[in-house]
């Protein structure tokens, strides 16, 4: 075990802290019963559909209409409503450990195949043992995951999960599984101060056999006394020396409360302790604490590139070849950057689309790589993923969307967001930003709404906030202008075009510039899609005037400095202009590149351990990663709103 690992547990459990935990908020409305069952009485909103209502009490269309039936031609503002009760399931403050099962607390952009993913099971297993639980998820909502069983012969493959509950500590833990707390620190790499808390669960192999080697703090600690100072408290002091409350409280059994000039006992680590542990340099490991800029200056940084780039073939017409070429000839700008700094690099680059993935892992320079960026394809990915792994190998995915080597590779850091989490992030800071305005969803009647995924999302966490949202479908685009006083707004108004089609927005987006104009005291803004930046030159001024905000996890600024001296560069080196595509893959490749490498000089192979303390500085993609669990790999989880002002400027704003 490296001097910095095992140093990291002493640090680990001075530093524990507890978290609160999350209540359920319930509705409240009158209820009659009918016929031996249980109903709600409601009464319609304005332009409330049936969407909300499903949502609101957990019930289907067909379960509205059937003790409703006049529903079947449509919800009316005012109407009265009969809505069947259901049972409601009770999230316990607690999450308990039975042994058989363990409690999992649901986060922004989870769903039921992402859990399932996370813990090995089936979506079937799920919900066997949470009757009535649906899809759509609730964050902050608690269900109950089945334990797998424990293999005693002590199968490499066998895990428990524990959700950690209050007053436990590492040391309590790795007691009860009869493990050491390295080994639970190195199981759940992304296990901090900051995630050991109540609620989070971590994953361990436990030991069958009777008895383990580990260190053992609470055999192993000295007392020295100290003077409670006035108006100092059990907590005050806990933060003073670095420890825990509980242990604090633990040492001192006879005091329920200090009192000013009072000697307490501070438990602290005896120095065999650290000894027990292999720790003999302790100057050393206050230096790899303190230092934040750790280089490996023997020689330069090895990297591997793995590209579908069929260079026995160039073919100019080949647009996706030529979107890999670009990625890469934006990565060579970036590490042209960076070598004008004095650092110094290996590139190999291996063409996946000429030679066999299984090949490439063996080349001796991969072996070597102090980083490995690609391949393009999921299948792929998950070949490399698991090398990187076994070789401790940090690797970038850069193209995938999907999230499954993430999930098992704690080295695997993947740029592009998955859907369900880049929907909720963004569901959640529309809610953040918007809760203060009349929000109108608008739609021409005869067409669906596209990106269903992601309005789904949000009129979910609008009705979760209890946030008031309109629904407005129009048949001529004449009808736009006089939404105001068809809905009875009284207001600023956030308008959500359901569409991305470009066609539409040339219908919806002149129909609110006159709404606006016809009301001069009113203030609008619209809210959009990624997909809008596409034709965003075609509606630039109306984008001004509307106050518009796009959501992407990707955006160019086509009239910023960097932007232009980025384009400048390109064509100087490449003699060409990058395609006009989204993304631009040259800017892709020159962000990955800037961002990886400079975080491999700062912080060397490990560097993931410091990925919280990585600025990005792109240019095109947001940049922040973040594990899925405690034991997995990285996702970005940036977002941009970029707002087109009406004083005709952009702003990038970054949600973290």
């Amino acid at each position: 075990m490296a001097i910095k690992a095992r140093f990291r547990v002493l640090i680990f459990l001075l530093s524990i802290c507890l978290s609160s935990t999350i209540w359920a908020q319930t509705t409240n409305y009158k209820t009659i019963n009918k016929d031996g069952k249980n109903f709600y009485l409601y009464e319609v909103g304005p332009a409330e559909g049936f969407y909300s209502l499903t949502h609101k009490f957990n019930v289907t269309q067909s379960e509205i209409e059937k003790y409703n039936p006049e529903t079947k031609a449509g919800l009316k503002n005012g109407q009265k409503l009969l809505i069947p009760v259901k049972a409601q399931s009770v999230t316990p403050k607690i999450n308990p450990n039975t042994g058989t099962s363990f409690m999992h607390t649901v986060e922004a952009g989870e769903t039921l195949s992402s859990i399932a993913r996370t813990y090995g099971i089936s979506v079937d297993e799920i919900l066997a043992y949470n009757q009535g639980l649906t899809p759509s998820l609730t964050i902050g909502h608690s269900i109950i995951i089945p334990q797998p069983s424990l293999v005693t012969s002590g199968s490499d493959n066998t895990y428990v999960y524990h959700t950690i509950t209050p007053k436990e500590t590492l040391f309590s833990v790795a007691k009860q599984y009869n493990v050491s707390m390295n080994q639970i620190m190195d199981e759940n790499p992304g296990l901090n101060d900051k995630t050991f808390s109540i609620g989070k669960i971590i994953r361990i192999k436990p030991n069958t056999k009777e008895s383990v080697m580990r260190t053992t703090v609470e055999e192993k600690t000295v007392m020295q006394t100290y003077e409670v100072k006035r108006k100092e408290t059990f907590y005050s002091i806990s933060k003073k020396f670095n420890i825990p409350v509980e242990d604090l409280i633990a040492a001192n059994p006879e005091i329920q409360k200090v009192k000013s000039g009072e000697l307490i006992n501070i438990p602290s680590l005896k120095t065999d302790t650290i000894k027990s542990i292999g720790v003999d340099k302790i100057q050393d490991m206050f230096n790899i604490l303190t230092e934040p800029t750790i280089i490996d200056k023997k020689g330069s940084m090895k990297i591997a590139i793995m590209l579908p780039l069929q260079l026995d073939n160039i073919n100019q017409d080949n647009s996706l070849q030529a979107r890999y070429i670009e990625f890469y000839q934006g990565f060579l700008l970036a590490v042209d950057s960076l070598k004008s700094n004095g650092l110094s690099f290996d590139i190999f680059v291996y063409d996946t689309s000429t030679k066999p993935i299984s090949q490439i892992i063996k080349e001796p320079n991969v072996e070597a790589a102090d980083l490995i960026i690609g391949p393009a394809t999921n299948e792929d990915v998950a070949v490399v993923s698991e090398f990187a792994k076994t070789k401790n190998i940090n690797m970038v995915s850069p193209f995938t969307f999907e999230a499954e080597s993430a999930s098992a590779n704690p080295n695997l850091f993947q740029l592009n967001t998955p859907s369900s989490y880049l929907n909720s992030e963004t569901a959640m800071e529309f809610s953040n930003m918007f809760k203060d305005q009349n929000i109108v969803f608008i739609k021409e009647r005869s067409k669906p709404a596209d990106k269903k995924e992601f309005l789904d999302y949000l009129r979910s966490d609008l009705t979760a906030r209890n946030i008031k949202f309109y629904d407005y479908e129009f048949n001529e685009s004449d009808e736009i202008t006089k939404v105001d006083s068809i809905l009875n707004i009284k207001g600023d108004i956030v308008f959500i075009p359901q569409s991305v089609k470009q066609a539409d927005l040339g219908i919806i987006l002149p129909s609110l510039l006159i709404l606006k104009k016809n009301n001069p005291g009113l203030n609008i803004s619209v809210f959009g899609f990624p997909e809008w930046q596409q034709f965003a030159n075609n509606f630039m001024e109306h984008f001004y005037e509307l106050n518009t905000y796009i959501f992407s996890r990707i955006y160019v600024n086509p009239f910023s400095e960097e932007t232009k001296r980025f384009n400048n560069k390109f064509q100087y080196w490449y003699g060409k202009e990058m395609m006009f595509l989204y993304p631009r893959y040259g800017m892709v490749g020159f962000d990955t590149g800037m961002y990886f490498l400079t975080a491999l000089n700062r912080y060397g192979r490990n560097f993931e351990n410091h990925i919280d303390m990585q600025p990005a500085g792109s240019i095109q993609t947001a940049i922040c990663f973040k594990r899925i669990n405690n034991w997995s790999g990285f996702i970005n989880r940036c977002i941009y709103f970029v707002n087109f002002r009406p004083n005709g400027t952009i702003e990038k704003i970054i949600v973290k």
